[in-house]
Parts: C-alpha cells; structure tokens; sequence
C-alpha cells in the first residue's frame, strides 16, 4: 500500500512553496520450509534441505543452514 501527498504554491514569479508525505506499507509472509501452513506444499521446501545424521529413532533430521557475515557484512548489506 503506498500513500502520498504533495501540495506546491506558487509565491512569486521565482519562489515555489512546496510539501511532500509519503507513506509506504507492505506485509511479507517468509516462511522456514518447516513452517509452510499446507502439508502438501511443505513438501517441496523441506526436499531442498541438507539432511544431517540420523536420530535415535533411524530417522534423518533436517539441517537449517543459515549463513552470517564478517563484522558489518552481510548478504543484506552488501554495497556495490
């Protein structure tokens, strides 16, 4: 949803009066592959994990890999 106003006056011939508001709002939904709401869909996300050893009950578990950066770095703040 985006929102924005802007009001300009003319003063004089060479003085512009002007105002800007601005409104930005979005809703994002990222789920974990271990999260996904539908069964059936679920199913897909969790093939693409890394599986790790298996548990006491034979049954291999999921390994939720989630990468850092050094210091200020990371893959959001990357500057090109």
């Amino acid at each position: 949803m985006v929102f924005t106003v802007n009001f300009t006056s003319t003063l004089t011939s060479n003085i512009v009066n002007e105002a800007r508001f601005g409104y930005r709002r979005s809703k994002q939904y990222i789920y974990g592959p271990w999260e996904v709401p539908d069964p059936a869909q679920r199913e897909v996300p969790q093939s693409l994990q890394l599986q790790g050893g298996a548990n006491a009950s034979g049954k291999n578990f999921p390994i939720a890999y989630a990468p850092s950066g050094v210091g200020a770095m990371s893959v959001n703040t990357i500057a090109v």
